[in-house]
């Protein structure tokens, strides 16, 4: 939960729902597609990424 200032809390699925309508894909990641990201970092298929942060969060952090 969140507590806002004026002491309502808020459960963290409306917190979440929050953050996902500001994302650029306007929903947060699902389990399996940062399951898919760790898998790809760990393949042969990463092997020229070197110092390198992946973002996998659906545009709701933008660098």
């Amino acid at each position: 939960m969140l507590i806002r200032p004026s002491g309502r809390a808020l459960p963290w699925r409306e917190v979440a729902r929050g953050i996902a309508s500001g994302a650029a894909m306007g929903r947060m990641p699902s389990p399996e597609e940062a399951a898919d990201a760790a898998l790809f970092l760990c393949s042969d298929a990463s092997t020229a990424i070197t110092s390198r942060t992946v973002s996998n969060n659906c545009g709701t952090i933008m660098h």
